[in-house]
């Protein structure tokens, strides 16, 4: 990214402190890397369609619209949390049980 940022002219600075986990809003850093970030939450959307597995299903900007933030940290909702979990946890159970 470093090299990239050079070839952009520093237009990959706030991107590169993101990713690093050096930006002041810590959950951009939690929207990338955690267990529940965008990238996760798009392999389990591309994966249980491909798997056939939908039972349980919550799209992915639904549980977006399910994030908060507090003291700099996304958080949900128990009751959130708690649909979170059963669609995250059989999901990711599944999905690996069906790996080579």
């Amino acid at each position: 990214m470093n090299r990239l940022n050079k070839e952009f002219h520093g237009k990959l600075e706030v991107a590169i402190r993101i990713f690093n986990n050096q930006h002041p809003k810590r959950f951009l850093h939690q929207l990338v890397s955690s267990q529940l970030d965008v990238d996760r939450l798009d392999y389990l959307n591309r994966d249980s369609f491909f798997t056939g597995v939908l039972e349980g299903k919550i799209g992915p900007h639904r549980i977006i619209k399910m994030l908060n933030i507090a003291q700099g940290n996304l958080v949900v909702e128990e009751k959130e949390f708690i649909r979170l979990k059963v669609y995250y946890c059989p999901s990711t159970h599944v999905l690996a049980g069906l790996s080579p």
